[in-house]
């Protein structure tokens, strides 16, 4: 076929007398066949079949359910109707980066995941068969292949226009490492090529490692097939044809610094999927004018999603409880490694990775990485190819500068914890330059990050704690109670000289349950990621201070949280599960099961309490009580009904907003602790 006419059979014509001597029979592949000639149909050669599997994969969609499955999701056979599929919105927007960062809230209801099965498997492993049959597509990959769609519409209208010569779009799709990008991308791309119009694309090359797949599609209704090759030998194949036919490539290059030549099947469009290591496409993208799609991680509700299909195959004897407590200890693996398939799921390499990780974040002093790692502390981290930075950072799509219409990224801590890692190794580094932390952090993520992991540290210095205290006021329920004179937080009763903490204790493990009496006020901060409601809180057993504030018989527990937010409301299934940190172990504490209301009074009764937002002094000021809703699909469950009451007739709520003066005195301490 030339470029501007031609068919099919032509190509097939111009294919089928290539060097055959290149060829490489997929030996593995046919030996399966020959021990079971049956299991992929008479009449078709091995070529064929592998090409038939993977032409009409089988479509099939995790949707989110109404709660009844173990991890809140179904898998539906078939493609989901347009109405449950994800809208233009979803899948073209590309964000500042402050909205980029922003926490999303949880959806609760449509597609999650689409899933596409190949019974004989995918190239990108070889055709091998089992766990790997399946490829699962996120709004991601539908938004790579719409690109490269678009450019493929263009060189189709642009082409035949006398005298043009514009030549197809190339394309750079680079994301994390262990994102997927090979099997779900590079797998999705092909299976999408493969079903475009065969007179204008009749080839589809695929380059994996050390070798290349090359599908050629059927003509009169004919099967295609698929051919296994060298990739030496298919680059040489590919300048041999290119010339008089149409055709689409897709590089997926295994080895570090491995570029493809340039100069192949220029009149081709082609798609190279990478990690941001620019030694892995830099001299080819230029060459090749390619324009960069970024791909974003898994967020945590796909990843849902994806165990939710991988876990029935990995643990088919698991009950529903044992496959939620497995997904709960995978969603803790994302917050200390960040959201990769490769390093969550295997459990080699999340070893592997941790102790990278760990390896990473002590060359921040060893190194003297301090201005590398403020800069992703502010969300404007780049990639590093030369070190191990990439171990704590993930790439963020973002808006680019006005005048490129193709994507831009920045670099930003793989999880809040990672980031709250970070930040302590920086400022404990640096303590005395943080005196200027609103000047070199300019982001509200970061700056809230900087009271929580440090603000909450500094509380331990007594004079520190004083200048807190003194800045405590009631949140009104509403604008009358602001006006009437209200009740002080416990703390304000307690004398100067017992206002301080000993030491900084952990939950869930050091709460002392004995009768016995501990210090006057106590510290306790908790030692799991993304405790719920709670940064920290105080438990206060001071007599005099509670004869003062009628709060006598029980202690008083004080909940802090730290926020840049102008409001910070919660849901009753966060509540819960704070009030289930605290029972005692033997009562059902840290279990994964949800507490029961016998369980949750119990512990409710044991305290009185209080609950104190603590702003930074450029937020805007909560003016209310912040409320705590039922949590969506929970609105008959008897337990969230009554922490909701609780929460609003028994939770007293103060506010602390942050000013020069405390802010001045952390920093003292700061450097007095570095004298």
């Amino acid at each position: 076929m030339n470029q501007n006419g031609g068919s099919v059979g032509d190509t097939r014509n111009v294919l089928n007398g290539w060097l055959n001597g290149a060829y490489r029979p997929m030996k593995r592949q046919a030996s399966r066949e020959n021990e079971n000639p049956s299991e992929t149909g008479e009449g078709k050669s091995l070529e064929e079949k592998l090409y038939d599997s993977t032409y009409n994969a089988k479509w099939s969609y995790i949707i989110i359910d109404d709660g009844t499955q173990p991890l809140g999701m179904t898998l539906v056979d078939g493609m989901p109707n347009e109405g449950l599929m994800w809208k233009d919105e979803e899948l073209n927007v590309v964000p500042k980066i402050e909205e980029t960062l922003e926490q999303k809230p949880e959806r609760t209801e449509g597609v999650e995941l689409l899933v596409l099965t190949s019974e004989m498997g995918w190239p990108y492993t070889g055709f091998a068969r089992g766990s790997n049959s399946d490829i699962f597509i996120r709004r991601e990959e539908l938004r790579v292949w719409n690109v490269v769609r678009s450019g493929i519409e263009l060189w189709r209208t642009q082409r035949v226009i006398p005298g043009c010569l514009y030549l197809p779009r190339s394309y750079v799709a680079i994301g994390n490492p262990g994102i997927g990008k090979s099997q779900n991308l590079g797998s999705f791309i092909l299976y999408k090529l493969l079903h475009y119009d065969a007179e204008e694309l009749p080839v589809v090359a695929y380059f994996r490692g050390v070798a290349a797949y090359i599908f050629e599609k059927s003509d009169n209704g004919g099967v295609g097939r698929v051919r296994e090759y060298s990739k030496e030998a298919a680059i040489t194949f590919m300048k041999v044809i290119s010339s008089n036919t149409r055709g689409y490539i897709i590089y997926d290059f295994v080895n570090k610094g491995e570029q493809p030549p340039a100069d192949v099947a220029p009149k081709w469009g082609s798609i190279l999927i990478s990690s941001p290591n620019l030694r892995n496409f830099d001299s080819w993208q230029k060459q090749r004018k390619g324009a960069f799609i970024v791909v974003n991680c898994w967020e945590m509700s796909e990843m849902r999603a994806f165990f939710s299909r991988m876990g029935l195959k990995l643990f088919p004897q698991a009950t529903h409880v044992e496959l939620r407590e497995k997904w709960n200890m995978y969603e803790n693996r994302v917050e200390r490694v960040g959201p990769s398939l490769r390093y969550v799921f295997d459990e080699v390499m999340y070893g592997q990775e941790l102790t990278a990780v760990d390896g990473e974040l002590g060359s921040i002093v060893a190194g003297n990485k301090y201005g590398i790692y403020t800069k992703v502390l502010d969300n404007c981290g780049e990639w590093r190819d030369n070190d191990a930075s990439h171990k704590l950072v993930k790439i963020v799509r973002i808006k680019a500068r006005e005048g490129n219409s193709f994507d831009t990224y920045v670099c930003v801590a793989h999880s809040e914890s990672i980031k709250k890692r970070i930040l302590n190794v920086v400022f404990s580094g640096i303590a005395e330059e943080w005196a200027l932390t609103t000047g070199m952090m300019r982001n509200a993520s970061a700056i809230g990050l900087y009271f929580e992991e440090n603000a909450i540290k500094y509380l331990c210095s007594p004079r520190v704690l004083t200048c807190f205290v003194s800045l405590i006021t009631k949140l009104p329920a509403n604008e009358r109670a602001r006006r009437m004179r209200t009740r002080k937080s416990i703390l304000q009763h307690v004398r100067d000289d017992l206002l301080k903490v000993g030491r900084t204790n952990t939950v869930p493990g050091d709460i002392n349950w004995a009768e016995s009496e501990g210090a006057p006020v106590e510290l306790y901060v908790p030692c799991i990621p993304n405790y719920p409601v709670a940064d920290a809180f105080f438990i206060v057993d001071d007599k005099e201070a509670a004869q003062a504030s009628g709060t006598t018989g029980k202690k008083t527990i004080v909940l802090l949280q730290f926020t840049v937010a102008s409001r910070h409301d919660t849901k009753t299934d966060e509540f819960i599960h704070l009030l289930q940190s605290l029972l005692p172990s033997a009562e059902g504490g840290g279990h994964q099961n949800e507490a029961t209301v016998e369980q949750l009074e119990e512990i409710t009764e044991m305290f009185h309490w209080e609950i104190i937002y603590v702003q930074h002094f450029e937020s805007t000021a909560m003016r209310s009580e912040q409320k705590c809703e039922i949590t969506q699909g929970k609105a008959k469950h008897r337990s969230h009904q009554f922490v909701k009451g609780f929460w609003k007739n028994n939770v007293q709520q103060y506010h602390v907003q942050y000013e020069d003066n405390i802010v001045i005195k952390m920093l003292a301490v700061a450097a007095a602790g570095r004298r």
